[in-house]
């Protein structure tokens, strides 16, 4: 075997482990689903949106989550609209649809990071006393099912299930 051959077969061991390791996954998420008991707990979620320029999606994500198959008083949405354009209406949208919105114009620190810091010292200072029991990030071009916070709501309040069915993976 030449060296070429020996570096050929070297990588090709090497990329088909991590192929074999996201096979392995994919066969366990198959085969092997967890459901979460139901629970009479209904917690109280924030919802995180950072959208640059996202009017032409912002609304179906406030839409999904309005829609929920959950108590509308535990969900509170809160929009960075985070350097839109001048004549974008993300923030308007938003607002419209009863999210509380906050603008932001930062050239110099871009990037969803810096808009989610920037979002949650503006809740902080706006609504000290607001502590729900969780957080959901989403890009504001998602869209939900209707179940999907009922279905995370079950795993939060799991009792550390959730925690004990990773260890057993």
């Amino acid at each position: 075997m030449n060296t070429w051959q020996i570096i050929n077969l070297v990588l090709t061991i090497i990329v088909s482990l991590l192929v074999a390791y996201q096979v392995l996954y994919v066969i366990i998420g198959l085969f092997w689903k967890k459901k979460f008991k139901d629970t009479n707990v209904e917690s109280s979620y924030g919802v995180l949106i950072a959208g640059r320029n996202e009017e032409k999606v912002i609304g179906q994500l406030i839409d999904s989550i309005k829609k929920q198959n959950y108590n509308q008083d535990k969900i509170k949405i809160f929009v960075v609209a985070d350097n839109c354009s001048q004549n974008d209406k993300t923030a308007d949208i938003a607002r419209k649809m009863g999210a509380v919105v906050f603008e932001r114009q930062d050239k110099e620190k871009v990037g969803k990071g810096y808009a989610l810091d920037f979002l949650l010292s503006k809740i902080n200072e706006n609504y000290p006393d607001y502590d729900p029991d969780g957080w959901f990030v989403f890009d504001a071009d998602n869209i939900l099912d209707v179940n999907y916070v009922k279905e995370m709501n079950k795993a939060f309040n799991s009792g550390g299930e959730y925690y004990n069915l990773l260890s057993s993976v």
